[in-house]
C-alpha cells in the first residue's frame, strides 16, 4: 500500500511540474504574439509580468515581423538530491509571427 501511494504521490508531482512549464510556455507565446502585433502596427510597448531573459525582434522580409522572447521557468517543487535534473530552473523560449496585410 505504501508503494502504491508513493507512486501515484510521484505521479501527481510530476504532472504539476509539467502542467507548469506547459502554461509557462503558453504564457510566453501570448507575449511574444502581442509583441509581434504591437511591432508591426507600431503600437505602444507590451509591459510583461513575465521576467524575460532575451527578447529579439526581426523582420526577414519587411513585411513579417518575428518576435523571439525566452525566460527562465523555475519548478513549483525542489526535489531532493536523487532527482538534481528535475530541480534546475529551464530556460524557455517562445515566437510569434505577424504580417502586414494589404
Amino acid at each position: 500500500m505504501v508503494g502504491l501511494a508513493a507512486i501515484s504521490l510521484s505521479v501527481i508531482l510530476i504532472i504539476s511540474e509539467l502542467g507548469s512549464a506547459f502554461v509557462f510556455q503558453r504564457r510566453l507565446v501570448s507575449v511574444a504574439e502581442a509583441k509581434a502585433l504591437s511591432a508591426i502596427i507600431d503600437g505602444p510597448a507590451i509591459v510583461s509580468e513575465v521576467q524575460l531573459a532575451t527578447e529579439s525582434i526581426s523582420s526577414p522580409d519587411g513585411q513579417t515581423v518575428e518576435v523571439r522572447v525566452c525566460a527562465t521557468w523555475q519548478p513549483p517543487f525542489r526535489f531532493g538530491k536523487l532527482l538534481e535534473f528535475a530541480n534546475r530552473n529551464q530556460l524557455i523560449c517562445a515566437s510569434g509571427l505577424s504580417r502586414l496585410g494589404k
